[in-house]
This record gives C-alpha cells, sequence and structure tokens, in this order.
C-alpha cells in the first residue's frame, strides 16, 4: 500500500522498511568510518536497532512485517483504551487495594494491550516474609482492554487488576 506525503509516495511493504533500516545503518557505517572508528555492517545494524529501543537487529526487523501489515489496515488496528491519562484509577496490585494515578499509557504493537504507567497515592505494601519491607509507589505494567495485567503477547499475568 502506497500513502502520500509531502516527499512523494511512501510504500509501507514490510521490505521497504527493512532497506530503510539498512541504509541508515549504511550511512552511520560510513559516517563512522570517516571519523576512524570502523565496525562491521552488522554491527551498524545492530546500533540502528538499539537506537531504537529494541534489543536486536532481529527484533526490530521482525516487527516491521507486523507494522505493514497494521498500517495497511487502519481501522482494525485502533482500539480506545477507557483510561485516560491523568485518570484516578482503582484496584488491585498483587492481591492489595490501590487507588492511583495514570501517569502514562501507550499503545503496544499487540493489539489491545497497552503499555501504563501508574503512580499510587499511598505505597502499596506487598506481602511478602515480613523481614523484607517491599513498596511499590509507581509501576509500569502491560495492560488490556479490561485493566488486566498481561504480557506482551496479551496473555493474563493477574499482577494488577482495575476496577
Amino acid at each position: 500500500m502506497s500513502t502520500g506525503n509531502k516527499y512523494g509516495s511512501v510504500n509501507t511493504d514490510a521490505e521497504d522498511f527493512i532497506k530503510l533500516a539498512k541504509n541508515r545503518a549504511k550511512r552511520l557505517r560510513a559516517y563512522l568510518d570517516g571519523s576512524g572508528h570502523s565496525i562491521s555492517h552488522s554491527e551498524s545494524l545492530e546500533a540502528i536497532a538499539h537506537s531504537e529501543g529494541y534489543r536486536d537487529w532481529n527484533t526490530y526487523s521482525a516487527l516491521f512485517k507486523t507494522v505493514a501489515g497494521e498500517i495497511s489496515k487502519p481501522d482494525q488496528r485502533k482500539q480506545q483504551y477507557p483510561f485516560h491519562v491523568g485518570d484516578t484509577v482503582t484496584g488491585t496490585f498483587r492481591g492489595v487495594r490501590f487507588q492511583g494515578t495514570l501517569l502514562g499509557l501507550e499503545e503496544t504493537i499487540t493489539l489491545g494491550v497497552w503499555r501504563v504507567k501508574m503512580h499510587f497515592d499511598n505505597p502499596v505494601k506487598l506481602p511478602s516474609h515480613e523481614a523484607l519491607n517491599l513498596t511499590r509507589q509507581r509501576i509500569n505494567c502491560m495492560l488490556n482492554i479490561a485493566g488486566a495485567s498481561v504480557n506482551l503477547k496479551g496473555a493474563p499475568d493477574g499482577h494488577i487488576i482495575l476496577d
């Protein structure tokens, strides 16, 4: 699928995304070579992946096919999360009741899963051995549309449940 912008048409095929990333890696390698720091092509690919926040090149390039598929079907991709940044939320965190504020909300690559940052009004003491004092006041987690914590693939993990 091609979409137009002020620079011409942009093709959203996965191979085109990979080609763009590989071109970035070539430019990085050429720049570093000119500065007296020579690296291999695979090292430059890894550097590009890390600069985008991914673990490695394989993880980064594997996501292009998913992204290309989702860009070509925008109506199927968007879901609205029932909470918004700044909302007061209540629920349980590892079995302990809490009330807090939603500080951050970001849609992940997995449809129906959001990355969430919360700040609890009062620190939550986690149930553990009495010698350990485990408290949390600010957490990052992944939530599904129902407000239950999940892993990135969308499988429930039971750590958080919002009311």
